[in-house]
């Protein structure tokens, strides 16, 4: 049964309403910020006219321009990128997704160069993106049991394999297991990690290709099931493989079959990959379940501090999961509570959190998204994430309070060592006061974190 079918994710919606509020305070910090800067300004070798011109550009070419839709209150308009030619400076409206973007748009350093590594992805990263993603597809192979000496205790993540790893080095292993598959006693163990390098070759692999080697990797895993029933290892694998490539009732019935095994030899990751299985084939309902009980799993007592963080490891993913089968079980208010309590637990992720944004927006709750990113921004898992502080930035001046709104932009500056994003957002803010020699000032330091030059007339190069 070949399978791809996955519960649909709801989008984001919902905006907030129309910025006014804390405008004396927003002033009196403009006009000092503007006497400030006014050297500054004065020192450019191009009128004023053109400057804002290139504050524009700035803007434009950092910030996501967005199609009108159907309006929907409040007034996003301190978010939206003028036209270059000055025209259309304001959109009507924003859908969910756009509306998100725009309101919060920030990426911090760490995460933009999260993908940058070469390390296996972590096993969480299948509850973040697509399936077909190769983040999802890398941290799948990366679980599975193959080690060229033949021993079924140690996974390809923490064998120092690679997943890109160089042709000659990839080949050398591939011999290594053909060699077993001519030993009577360790054929099964040659199946197993030929296959498993099929895998790894379909990460650089057409479409085509790839369809073929995950079908060969399949059979590959089949064979060594059926020469050595008695491995759990081999099942485990096999189920992996399902997963991988979207026979998810396949891979539910692999990893159901194997937890009791699997725990006993300190893998109790399957009691977390067979909800996320029931929740890839369509039922979020028995993946409640089955996240429910891995966000409960105990260890027995006794065991060193290894061993006790493979069960907090466990009950961390069957946490996330739970608000994800929740999510698609249209329960969207308790997975937004199932995702906070997560952050604020300290066992959450970027893109969890980013999750958690999606869903306060789509409730238009904002007020209590405010509330609850204000108990983030003051708690010892997130009180220095400079994202939180800036998302709260962004939100309050979505309502209008652009006094608090200024000083948490400064706040997310200082934690964020000046990110060109976070400058970016600050000029917007200021801009959208009035303050244009302000936001000037921070549109130039943005252009500095990206390493250009602000003096230069022709800014083009800063698209490059």
């Amino acid at each position: 049964m070949a399978s791809r079918t996955r519960p649909a994710r709801t989008t984001t919606g919902g905006r907030p309403g129309p910025a006014r509020g804390a405008a004396r305070a927003g002033t009196a910090g403009a006009h000092a910020r503007t006497r400030m800067h006014a050297p500054v300004v004065a020192a450019l070798p191009i009128e004023a006219h053109r400057l804002m011109a290139s504050l524009v550009l700035v803007l434009l070419m950092l910030v996501p321009l967005f199609m009108p839709a159907a309006p929907l209150p409040p007034n996003p308009a301190p978010f939206i990128t003028p036209q270059i030619d000055g025209s259309g400076s304001v959109a009507s409206g924003l859908t969910g997704a756009q509306l998100e973007r725009a309101v919060f748009p920030y990426v911090s350093f760490i995460e933009r160069t999260a993908n940058s590594s070469t390390i296996w992805p972590d096993i969480s990263t299948v509850l973040y993106y697509d399936p077909n993603d190769l983040r999802v597809r890398k941290a799948i192979v990366g679980e599975m049991y193959a080690s060229s000496s033949g021993n079924l205790n140690q996974k390809l993540k923490d064998g120092g394999l690679e997943p890109n790893p160089p042709p000659d080095k990839l080949a050398g292993i591939e011999s290594a297991y053909e060699e077993f598959l001519n030993d009577p006693d360790q054929r099964a163990r040659g199946y197993n990690g030929t296959a498993a390098m099929l895998l790894v070759r379909s990460f650089n692999a057409t479409p085509q290709e790839r369809a073929h080697l995950e079908y060969e990797a399949l059979f590959g895993f089949r064979q060594a099931e059926q020469e050595d029933p008695t491995k759990w290892q081999f099942t485990y694998n096999r189920a992996l493989a399902n997963l991988l490539v979207g026979n998810y009732a396949e891979a539910y019935e692999g990893f159901n079959a194997v937890i009791s095994r699997a725990e006993a030899q300190n893998n109790v990751l399957p009691y977390f990959l067979v909800g996320v299985a029931a929740l890839r084939m369509g039922d979020p309902g028995e993946a409640i379940v089955r996240f429910a009980r891995a966000r409960g799993l105990q260890p027995p007592s006794g065991g060193n501090q290894a061993y006790q963080d493979l069960y907090r490891q466990v009950r961390t993913l069957g946490r996330q999961g739970l608000g994800d089968a929740q999510w698609a079980n249209r329960d969207v208010a308790a997975a937004y509570k199932t995702y906070f309590e997560t952050l604020l637990a300290g066992e959450g992720s970027s893109t969890l959190y980013s999750k958690w944004l999606q869903l306060g927006l789509q409730q238009r709750g904002y007020e209590g998204l405010l509330a609850d990113l204000t108990t983030l921004a003051s708690s010892a898992a997130y009180g220095n994430d400079s994202r939180v502080h800036h998302d709260r930035a962004r939100l309050l001046t979505l309502l209008g309070r652009q006094g608090e709104a200024l000083a948490e932009y400064r706040r997310a500056l200082e934690l964020g060592e000046s990110d060109a994003g976070l400058h970016v957002s600050y000029g917007q803010a200021l801009a959208s006061l009035g303050d244009h020699d302000g936001a000037l000032f921070e549109a130039q330091e943005a252009i500095r974190r990206l390493g250009k030059d602000p003096a230069q007339v022709d800014l083009s190069s800063v698209a490059a």
